[in-house]
């Protein structure tokens, strides 16, 4: 079946997901659901509580939002009463929930309702940044590995690191793999806005610069690549660097920037709308990712659907995405002098750029496009309505 045959069967699903802030998680499900909608198939959106920020882009593309504005992440009456009134009221196909909170809700409506299927995607190696060493912990992780294998239809990771991750830990045998959407077409269309006036605000009009886009948390390894950028000073070697996000280090990382004496060659901005977010990168020498933990990442695929090259850290998901040597540049994580190393070799040699950059258009538009996921989507949706067992374990 090609993407323009229509299904025999329309779908309607409900996907489920903690917020709608701009981060990787929600554009890829943005990403999804408007390639399942082109297939006919009726989708809306559960959302457990804010913030809502990506709503008016959801609801634009024909996707009905129910916030669900839960007084707390873990108010469990609250939850499973409220998105079990929207699955009894949509009479749903499916409920595909997205990360694993949003799972465990989904999971738990098993309690008052048996149908539809209910499906998880895991996007995340969060057991490995964050190990169960505490009371609560252990007893989230128990609880996800009894929900996940009792009372969830299917599991699917987004890619072969994370599906092995809760393989390994929540010993789950079943667990699929479906990567994350990459709209090429959206991506290109919306890197065709001006952005002169942003460059010459940043100073860096007619200038190169490298661009890291993320949010500032201790897993994305930013004080990695500001070590790295000092160390290359000192041998003369100074490139600019964007830095684009928010989070909880984000005062650590000012901080670091004036300490290393860097203030002249890296930028330090808030986040912006894909919109605003993709001219830049594609106006980049390159992407710059070094990351502890990575289940996706999906800034280097949109990077090189971008036609623009990356050089990351080899982990998780990030070999799978991009090709050491050949679509990028590949390093340990947690070693500035290996990073310094690989950011000199791609700013030292400019003609890697067209070369790197086209063969990763080509590597995502082969592997991530809209028209393929939606096809695995469905097809996978609809084997497991075909083989439903029906009553879930009396656990539940």
């Amino acid at each position: 079946m090609g993407f323009n045959d229509k299904p025999t069967r329309p779908l309607r699903i409900l996907s489920v997901i903690e917020t709608l802030g701009r981060g990787g998680a929600e554009i890829a499900l943005l990403n999804l659901l408007v390639a399942l909608k082109a297939r006919d198939h009726e989708c809306e959106l559960s959302v457990l509580f804010p913030p809502y920020d990506l709503k008016a882009e959801f609801e634009a593309r024909g996707i009905r939002v129910h916030q669900l504005a839960l007084s707390h992440r873990w108010n469990l009456i609250q939850g499973v009463t409220r998105l079990g009134r929207v699955i009894r009221n949509g009479k749903f196909d499916v409920v595909h929930a997205h990360l694993v909170v949003a799972g465990f809700y989904a999971a738990r409506t098993r309690m008052v309702l048996l149908k539809p299927i209910r499906v998880v995607s895991l996007q995340t190696i969060g057991y490995e940044s964050y190990p169960a060493n505490t009371l609560w912990r252990r007893w989230r992780k128990a609880m996800d590995a009894m929900l996940m294998r009792n009372c969830v239809d299917g599991r699917v990771g987004v890619s072969i690191a994370v599906a092995r991750h809760y393989r390994h830990y929540l010993r789950l045998d079943d667990v699929e793999v479906i990567p994350n959407v990459i709209s090429i077409e959206r991506v290109i269309r919306d890197a065709t806005m001006t952005i002169s006036a942003l460059l010459s605000q940043c100073g860096l009009y007619g200038k190169d610069y490298i661009i890291m886009p993320g949010r500032l948390v201790p897993e994305k390894g930013h004080l990695v690549a500001l070590h790295a950028l000092s160390h290359l000073k000192r041998h003369g070697v100074c490139p600019c660097l964007i830095i684009l996000g928010s989070g909880p280090q984000e005062v650590m990382i000012q901080r670091q920037i004036h300490e290393m004496d860097l203030e002249g060659q890296v930028r330090l901005l808030p986040p912006m709308v894909q919109s605003e977010l993709f001219p830049l990168i594609e106006k980049a020498r390159f992407v710059l990712q070094s990351s502890t933990h990575e289940g996706f990442s999906i800034i280097t695929a949109e990077a090189q659907a971008l036609g623009v090259p990356v050089v990351a850290t080899r982990v998780g998901a990030i070999p799978e995405i991009v090709v050491d040597g050949e679509t990028g540049l590949l390093v340990d994580p947690d070693d500035d002098k290996a990073l310094a190393e690989a950011i000199a070799k791609m700013w030292q040699h400019p003609e890697w750029r067209n070369k790197m950059g086209s063969a990763g258009r080509q590597r995502m538009k082969s592997r991530f496009s809209r028209e393929n996921i939606a096809l695995c989507w469905e097809s996978y949706y609809l084997k497991l309505i075909t083989r439903n067992t029906g009553s879930p374990n009396a656990i539940c």
